[in-house]
């Protein structure tokens, strides 16, 4: 059995980056690529139409997204994973 491409999920725990060292190992040994995945769930606006909006009710999803793609970019690097096979998507991760 060879492996082109292997897709690892992380959720920023650290048996997540376990498993990410694992799934890049099994890259290394098959030389497959490998992406790194983290998903997070879209967070909808609170409606601010009965009253004045506090600043924690702004919409939360695009702070996430930016701050996982920080994350992941420092994870890319301490790896030595390529930047461009870290993705970071909105969505639900069932």
């Amino acid at each position: 059995m060879s492996y082109h491409k292997i897709l690892a999920a992380l959720d920023f725990s650290e048996g997540g980056g376990l498993a990410v060292r694992r799934a890049r190992e099994l890259a290394g040994n098959y030389g497959a690529e490998l992406y790194v995945l983290h998903m997070v769930e879209f967070i909808p606006p609170v409606d601010s139409s009965f009253g004045a909006m506090s600043p924690f009710e702004a919409d939360l999803t695009d702070q996430m997204v930016e701050a996982s793609k920080t994350r992941m970019t420092e994870m890319a690097g301490n790896l030595g994973l390529a930047e461009d096979h870290c993705l970071v998507v909105v969505g639900s991760p069932k």
